[in-house]
């Protein structure tokens, strides 16, 4: 009897090793183990020769550039600008500015963007004659509002997206939020700009409404799809490779959720790439995945 108990256990071990070997594979599709770090040469070596691994599907991917992947991207950038940017901004101004203002900045300025270019999208998509016209940009004060009020309407559900690809909860939950401001944005329109500026800390206020901030606001929105990324760090880079990845490459969510998972993991096993620069990346990527679902299940037509 107790020999079998023995054999038992021992079976019991290698079927839970077995299980960890597997599951840490699937979990890493990069060529790396689970448990190496990636220098700053492997890291673009990876990420550039994965991209090169799926650039046949661009031939057959049926979603106009126009359409909601042209606002996914836009998305993307305005994301990671408002979040890199806002956090540089609001380090300025105390120990926890550079995460309040990289999280106002990824939901404030990500959520403007992508709504920025659904109006070019729209126009051009129904052969509007004002299509190639610059279009309005909807004012700072509406993506406040919605930066504060959003919070409140978070749903436990909506997080399974954005954790089913690995990412984390705080990322998670800027796109969470920038998915609800455009869903309600006539409603944060009209809201009382009053009660909204009560509910901000006096850290959120002051890079929210710091004259630094809302230059970025603008010069973010005005073209969201064309914002060139200033390259001064690694970080920079991976998103621009990430932008490659799916202009190239996405045809619908689930080979955006495939993208984003190899690059969060490449990500996360960089070793030269700071906490900082890693939420910003898995900010702007998280804020890409919840923002192609949205605008691809909203109008879906834009997808033609």
């Amino acid at each position: 009897m107790k020999k079998d108990k023995t054999i038992i256990s021992k079976l019991t071990l290698i079927m839970l090793f077995t299980l960890c070997l597997f599951s840490c594979t699937e979990s890493n599709s990069f060529d790396a183990d689970c448990d190496k770090k990636i220098n700053e040469s492997d890291i673009f070596n990876i990420l550039k020769n994965y991209n090169d691994s799926i650039a046949s599907a661009k031939q057959s991917r049926g979603i106009g550039w126009i359409g909601w992947l042209s606002v996914a991207i836009a998305d993307c950038k305005g994301a990671y600008s408002g979040a890199k940017y806002g956090g540089r901004i609001g380090a300025l101004l105390g120990p926890n500015g550079a995460a309040i203002g990289a999280t106002a900045g990824g939901i404030i300025v990500g959520g403007a963007s992508s709504y920025s270019q659904f109006q070019v999208a729209k126009t051009i998509s129904e052969f509007s004659p004002y299509s190639l016209q610059p279009q309005k940009i909807e004012s700072q004060a509406t993506f406040v509002k919605g930066f504060v009020l959003s919070e409140n309407l978070i749903k436990e559900e909506d997080f399974s997206l954005g954790i089913s690809n690995g990412l984390d909860s705080c990322s998670v939950r800027i796109a969470i939020q920038h998915n609800i401001i455009l869903d309600k944005i006539d409603e944060f329109s009209v809201a009382d700009a009053r009660d909204v500026c009560e509910n901000l800390s006096d850290m959120e206020r002051d890079i929210i409404y710091s004259e630094d901030f809302s230059n970025l606001y603008n010069s973010t929105v005005e073209d969201p799809l064309n914002l060139t990324i200033e390259q001064d760090n690694n970080a920079d880079q991976v998103i621009e490779l990430f932008i490659e990845a799916v202009e190239t490459s996405c045809t619908d969510q689930e080979s955006l959720n495939d993208i984003v998972k190899h690059y969060r993991n490449v990500v996360t096993f960089s070793l030269t790439l700071t906490d900082e620069e890693k939420e910003n990346i898995y900010t702007s990527i998280s804020v890409m995945t919840y923002s192609f679902k949205y605008w691809s299940e909203k109008y879906p037509y834009l997808g033609n």
